[in-house]
């Protein structure tokens, strides 16, 4: 109720203010309001697409870049998939590059790390100058030697651009090349040794035999089983879910496979590069030859492997490693599978395209589906930073700690604060409800206790008893505890003084050396 009440105040705000600076706005509400566990965020470009999304939500609707709910318990933990071959596209992260100024350096680097070591002009091929690419530049992004190198440094500045912002991986995966910008950034080596390794994958593989590669609507057993007898030229390249494998190698051989399995749904991937099959053999050791010149680390953070599909330390902190996974198979599926036992509750994809999503949600049990989300970096037709902020909102509300200096940095000077509606406290009623038992009349406030005759004691004294209960005297009712009557040390002495007043009949006398005994 609070937070739609909130959401109220400030649509009443932007009608009273339709002209405000949503970016003071904003500055406000991160920096000058505390953070609650129920939070609602929305991106918008115009006060008028903010009051849309606030009516939707005070209305219980949905509306483009709006996240809302209840808090969760703890922060989430976040697994980043590295997005592999075939999510490249011309001019992907474009927007990033020109307003960005954290992620545009990356992409610099790379570009004058490839210029100078493998004479490769990577921002050229990204960014062509022409509004209207022709089909030579698709061709170029769409080639090894470019589309690996390309998407690590895309990724890798997605990466450290969320890091930035306060989002920060509990563990990493990649799908193929991917695994290369997820290496990076568990620390398994540095940026500049990965952008040689990827860039040396590509240009090698380019030189290796045109092949293909296939998706099959079909459990690994039963592909596998296809493919035995071609084992030596086709290979289960990749086991992206239950039924989702892709073959790969040669291209003769695998239209044979998939003839004699007319009853299976059959995908033709839109590459000639035929990775993770028996076609990669022959540039095994000159890409080994250049894993050796990288310096490896044991990874920082959880980094689940490719190539076994479990938590991976040691292992990939080799050259070894590196070549193996050039030909291995990739078992996305088995990785997803462990990134929830590893207990991952968001799995948020570095990627120019979220391709890699759909596929976990296929891995996932059906109990982790329901509580997961599927966060995009970047979705192709939409603008980088709704994308981007969109997602952001979604952790935000899911409870992750977003650094929002991180955001905003150099601009931080340039906003100022605005007097925004305050909390609006849910004002309860805490007293006692009286009821009719409990009520007090004026004549029972001091009602006399009905006391039995006194009796005199063998020692002299006089003992006299008196009948007690929830409601007798009815002023008892006050003082319970959880539904149980409590009797204070001031009743018995009223009491005491009552019966002694009595008994003496006296008005001044004083008691010593009481005694209540339980």
């Amino acid at each position: 109720p609070a937070l739609q009440a909130l959401a109220q105040h400030y649509l009443n705000y932007l009608a009273e203010n339709p002209t405000v600076d949503l970016a003071d706005l904003a500055y406000t509400t991160q920096f000058g309001r505390a953070q609650f566990d129920h939070r609602l965020t929305a991106v918008a470009a115009t006060p008028t697409e903010l009051y849309e999304a606030l009516q939707a939500f005070v209305e219980g609707e949905s509306a483009p870049g709006l996240s809302g709910g209840q808090g969760f318990a703890g922060p989430p933990r976040i697994a980043f998939l590295f997005t592999g071959g075939g999510a490249q596209s011309i001019n992907m992260g474009r927007e990033l590059y020109a307003t960005e100024p954290l992620f545009r350096p990356i992409l610099d680097e790379c570009d004058q790390l490839l210029r100078t070591h493998a004479a490769l002009n990577l921002l050229e091929v990204l960014y062509p100058a022409s509004s209207a690419p022709e089909e030579t530049d698709y061709a170029q992004i769409d080639a090894m030697a470019y589309m690996q190198p390309a998407l690590f440094a895309i990724e890798y500045a997605l990466a450290k651009l969320w890091e930035a912002w306060g989002i920060r991986p509990d563990m990493v995966m990649g799908h193929s090349a991917g695994e290369y910008a997820a290496a990076c950034v568990a620390g398994v080596f540095s940026f500049v040794d990965g952008l040689k390794l990827i860039a040396a994958r590509g240009r090698l593989m380019e030189t290796t035999a045109a092949g293909a590669m296939v998706a099959l609507e079909a459990d690994e057993a039963t592909v596998s089983r296809a493919v035995a007898p071609w084992a030596d030229r086709v290979s289960v390249g990749v086991v992206n879910s239950e039924q989702n494998v892709v073959i790969s190698g040669d291209a003769a051989a695998i239209e044979q496979i998939v003839a004699a399995l007319p009853e299976i749904k059959a995908t033709r991937l839109r590459i000639t590069c035929a990775s993770h099959s028996p076609l990669m053999e022959p540039i095994l050791d000159a890409f080994e030859e250049v894993a050796h010149q990288v310096t490896f680390t044991h990874p920082q953070i959880p980094f689940v492997s490719n190539v076994t599909g479990i938590v991976e330390t040691e292992r990939i902190a080799t050259p070894t490693y590196w070549r193996e996974h050039l030909r291995a198979t990739v078992r996305f599926a088995d990785g997803v599978h462990t990134l929830e036992q590893q207990g991952a509750t968001v799995y948020l994809e570095i990627g120019p395209k979220p391709t890699l999503l759909g596929m976990a949600q296929h891995c996932l049990s059906a109990a982790a589906n329901q509580t997961a989300s599927f966060l995009p970096s970047l979705r192709p037709g939409q603008s980088d930073w709704q994308q981007m902020l969109a997602s952001l909102g979604e952790l935000f509300v899911r409870g992750s700690s977003v650094d929002w200096n991180g955001l905003w940095r150099e601009s931080v000077g340039q906003r100022q604060r605005l007097v925004l509606p305050f909390y609006p406290f849910q004002r309860e009623r805490y007293w006692v409800p009286i009821t009719p038992h409990t009520a007090l009349r004026a004549s029972s406030e001091r009602e006399p206790l009905e006391r039995q005759p006194s009796v005199l004691g063998s020692d002299g004294s006089r003992r006299m008893s008196y009948e007690v209960g929830q409601h007798l005297p009815a002023y008892l009712s006050h003082y319970r505890i959880f539904e149980r009557t409590i009797l204070s040390t001031g009743f018995y002495l009223e009491n005491a003084l009552s019966i002694g007043r009595e008994i003496l009949n006296v008005d001044q006398f004083h008691l010593e050396n009481c005694l209540l005994e339980q």
